[in-house]
């Protein structure tokens, strides 16, 4: 008997990571490079990993390819050394945008808070951007992973590389030494000026820290409406931190040490000579520009110098706008914008609603929602709808388009013209299966050939014994063809999209080519025997005479060669 609700494999364990095994006898060294390489390389519970591909059988394609490439130094972007290492970029480069520009407009009166922020940071600042030379990167347009170090290196110099290396002060360093080297002493203003300029730099990775924290909550499981607002919120407050020390840093450089009696900063006593707090600074710089950022009042202080009235109009303009993009995007968020995202978030409601009316189990809602996920990608479209508004020729290429991954993987096709196998696709139907339902059952009359374009099944025989396991490009079906009946049971083990044909429409479009029959013919021998050796195995498994006999308890004698890695 086949549990359709919980899978529990009983055969034997798979390397999900596709590096080759090592000796017993391995040094540390060999040990630790493995696993070095195992952080590196795509790890199939990246949750992006997961949204990416469709099934495993992909992920361990994109896993081959990344260890047998040239480039397997390259960190891959779904491995699990690229989460770790954008945390660490979200809390080192959050820090920075934090501390750095208020300790442009106050001097840190903790001895270990200067030397963590002038020190530390600076050069974990450094390691990370250039590790972004060895982490690859995915081309959203192209739908590509890119792990190929010159487009990795070219796409990092062309984008953030200078903007990085400035934010993490290297432009003081830069203008700087022509003063050294002819031992000039440089303006204090102009000085100034530079120091803070480097804080503009910290905040064009904005977006980026952004993306990082929705991965960050992704994998903690916080639903999208909850991190798109908590994105909102740190987002907003990151503007008003930078403008709350903007509006004091400006009339600082301005003034210098003649600060006039009617500016607003001498009149809240926040003036050098008044000896303030750095607590008592931010706050008051940060409840005025709260005031003008949102356009709610002018503030608690006058504003009369003309530098200082500068600053809050710019503000002002730079909040409304950005006020506008917030609504704009808060709207498009829940569903006023986008009526793709909003059919397909209505028809999800829908659908959890239909599910707690029927009482339905929870492991059926989870395996209902997984193939609602799958089938509409998170857009909601009237596919027949638009198929129709396509001429036939367009159709045909698209159904083409779509088996591409079949016809590239399958033996049978690659026995027929390339016009003929147009026409085969084309008379087969797609069906996409949720996990843990049954697509064939022992002694169930079977007409049909099904063909896996993406996902993979598991064979059980007629006494409930897990044979194997079929992936990306395999067939079953066929042994109606002999038996007349079907002794086998299917189970799908992930969201699996099949291509289904009539096995007497398959025999018929197959007759005119003798290598293609005769293929089949061979492939339906060769799986009962092979179904037949695995059945026998598994129940002569625990025999211990048997396994002796077989050599299976015990290890037989070869020859061992030097291991090479």
């Amino acid at each position: 008997m086949v549990d359709v609700q919980v899978h529990r494999c009983s055969l034997p364990h798979r390397n999900d990571s596709n590096l080759k095994k090592l000796p017993p006898n391995a040094s540390w060294c060999m040990r630790l490079r493995r696993g070095f390489r195992k952080l590196i390389i795509v790890n199939p519970k990246n949750f992006r990993c997961k949204i990416f591909f469709s099934n495993k059988s992909m992920i361990l394609t994109e896993q081959r390819r990344h260890i047998n490439s040239p480039y397997y130094y390259v960190i891959h972007p779904y491995s699990t050394l690229s989460s770790a290492y954008e945390v660490a970029f979200l809390i080192t480069w959050m820090v920075k945008m934090i501390t750095d520009p208020i300790l442009e407009i106050t001097d840190p009166v903790n001895y270990v808070l200067k030397v963590i922020v002038d020190l530390v940071l600076p050069v974990i600042q450094y390691v990370l951007i250039f590790s972004l030379f060895f982490v690859g990167y995915i081309d959203v347009e192209a739908r590509e992973i890119v792990i190929e170090p010159k487009r990795v290196i070219k796409k990092y110099l062309k984008t953030f590389f200078i903007v990085d290396l400035l934010a993490a002060d290297g432009l003081e360093y830069v203008v700087l030494l022509p003063f050294q080297i002819f031992k000039v002493v440089p303006n204090w203003r102009f000085m100034k000026v530079i120091q803070y300029l480097h804080v503009f730099f910290l905040y064009a990775r904005v977006n980026t820290i952004l993306a990082y924290m929705n991965d960050v909550l992704h994998m903690f499981k916080v639903s999208r409406k909850i991190r798109k607002s908590l994105g909102y919120c740190l987002k907003t407050y990151v503007y008003l931190h930078l403008f709350s020390t903007l509006v004091y840093f400006v009339p600082m450089v301005v003034y210098y040490q003649k600060w006039p009696v009617d500016s607003w900063i001498v009149v809240a006593k926040l003036d050098p000579a008044q000896n303030p707090s750095i607590q008592t600074i931010y706050r008051e710089c940060f409840l005025m520009t709260m005031c003008f950022f949102f356009g709610t009042s002018s503030g608690k202080y006058n504003v009369n110098q003309t530098n200082e009235q500068i600053c809050f109009c710019l503000i002002t303009l730079f909040g409304r706008m950005y006020t506008l993009f917030l609504v704009a995007d808060a709207l498009r968020m829940f569903g006023v914008v986008g009526v793709s995202e909003s059919s397909y978030e209505r028809n999800l409601v829908q659908l959890n609603e239909y599910m707690k009316a029927n009482d339905l189990p929870f492991t059926m809602r989870n395996r209902m929602v997984r193939y609602y996920e799958h089938k509409l990608q998170k857009r909601y479209f009237n596919e027949e709808e638009i198929l129709n508004s396509l001429s036939d020729n367009l159709r045909n290429e698209l159904f083409l388009y779509s088996a591409r991954m079949l016809i590239e993987k399958s033996q049978i096709f690659k026995y027929l013209p390339q016009r003929e196998t147009a026409t085969l696709i084309s008379l087969m139907k797609t069906e996409t299966f949720a996990p843990g339902n049954v697509v064939l059952r022992t002694d169930n009359y079977n007409e049909y050939v099904y063909f896996i374009s993406t996902g993979s099944v598991a064979i059980f025989n007629n006494t409930g014994i897990e044979l194997c396991h079929y992936g990306d490009g395999d067939a079953f079906g066929f042994i109606s063809k002999i038996l007349n009946k079907n002794n086998y049971t299917v189970l799908i083990l992930e969201t699996t999209e099949l291509f289904t044909i009539r096995l007497k429409e398959l025999n018929e479009f197959l007759e005119p080519y003798p290598e293609a029959m005769t293929f089949l013919n061979e492939m339906i021998k060769v799986r009962l025997a092979e179904y037949k050796l695995l059945a026998d195995t598994k129940m002569n498994t625990g025999n211990c005479l048997v396994e002796l006999r077989t050599g299976r308890l015990l290890e037989r004698r070869k020859e061992r060669g030097i291991f090479q890695e």
